[in-house]
């Protein structure tokens, strides 16, 4: 389970990315509750759902909410510095 910066636990999205990339985009951006990636986001872009969602640090195969959950892969560091960048810059749909 995700914790916010306040240590309390971070209700899972439930998030599944659609079949086209605006479905997937929208999805990140509206529907899922809480939204994975927003604008507010920019601030602190490692705080992003979408970011602690993929990054598996300190707790690999343990955290439910990682993706992949199963822990088989993980995202490289500059793999990751493009998508803190990414959201840095207001996760534009592009």
């Amino acid at each position: 389970m995700l914790m916010n910066a306040s240590g309390q636990a971070e209700p899972a999205s439930g998030f599944v990315c659609g079949t086209t990339a605006a479905a997937c985009y929208d999805g990140m951006t509206k529907t899922a509750t809480p939204p994975l990636v927003s604008a507010s986001d920019a601030a602190n872009p490692t705080m992003a759902l979408l970011y602690r969602a993929l990054w598996t640090g300190g707790n690999a195969g343990t955290d439910s909410d990682n993706m992949p959950e199963t822990q088989l892969y993980s995202f490289h560091p500059s793999d990751l510095a493009l998508i803190a960048q990414w959201i840095k810059d207001g996760a534009p749909n592009n």
